[in-house]
C-alpha cells in the first residue's frame, strides 16, 4: 500500500476535481495571455478587462475544486 497517494476508482471524484482544476488554471492562463494579447492591438479596454474578470474568477473557481468537501 502507498501512502501518501489517493486512489482514483469508480467513484472517486477526487482525481475528476484535480483534474479540473488543471483545467481551470490553464483555461485561466490563456485568458491572461488573450488579454495582454488584445490590449497590444488597442481593442476597447472593457474588452481586456473581461477577460482579466474571467480569468480571475476561472482560477477562483479552480481553487475552490481543490477544497475539501462534501
Amino acid at each position: 500500500m502507498t501512502q501518501g497517494r489517493t486512489s482514483c476508482g469508480t467513484g472517486s471524484t477526487a482525481c475528476g476535481d484535480r483534474v479540473l482544476s488543471l483545467v481551470l488554471m490553464g483555461v485561466a492562463g490563456v485568458l491572461i495571455g488573450g488579454a495582454f494579447s488584445l490590449r497590444g492591438q488597442d481593442f476597447p479596454r472593457w474588452v481586456w478587462i473581461a477577460f482579466l474578470v474571467l480569468a480571475g474568477l476561472s482560477l477562483v473557481a479552480a481553487y475552490l475544486f481543490t477544497l475539501p468537501g462534501d
